[in-house]
């Protein structure tokens, strides 16, 4: 069970998934600074490496996202596809609400990402990995997303 007291949540991982560093992106631009809460891995290494072998290695990443939720605004995380004011689907669990984003157009590999709001700020929960000959995570983590979103707990 992963535990956030200072954001108040907490949610059931496997158990191949351990606790890994995390860092904060600085933000740019004016873009806000995005705050990565948690980080779970099948193969915990520093986040510089982590990308090097998505092939094998899979995350979990929270992460709070330094804006202010509002569903409307979702569409600013759409992943590359050509189109634009692409909605995310809502997923519900027996707790919570969930936005989910999946893979882009490209030949660049995506999380499955799902987003929602926490006291007023946007948090997601990402799925990364592993990647087998695909954009998007393969079957084993698909089959997890639904049992760690189930789990998930405001406290």
């Amino acid at each position: 069970m992963y535990v956030d007291n200072k954001d108040r949540f907490c949610f059931e991982y496997p158990p191949q998934y351990q606790v890994a560093p995390t860092v904060t992106a600085p933000g740019v631009g004016g873009v806000p600074a995005n705050e990565w809460v948690a980080r779970l891995a099948t193969k915990p290494q520093p986040m510089e490496l982590a990308v090097a072998d998505d092939e094998d290695n899979a995350t979990i990443n929270v992460i709070a996202h330094g804006t202010p939720f509002h569903r409307s605004d979702l569409v600013a995380f759409a992943p590359s596809s050509g189109w634009v004011d692409i909605p995310p689907k809502l997923i519900h669990t027996t707790h919570e609400e969930f936005y989910y984003y999946g893979p882009g157009g490209g030949g660049v590999d995506y999380p499955d990402s799902y987003y929602f709001g926490l006291r007023g700020r946007t948090f997601s929960i990402d799925f990364i990995g592993p990647y087998d000959g695909d954009k998007t995570p393969a079957a084993v983590t698909k089959q997890i997303e639904p049992k760690v979103l189930g789990s998930f707990r405001r406290f």
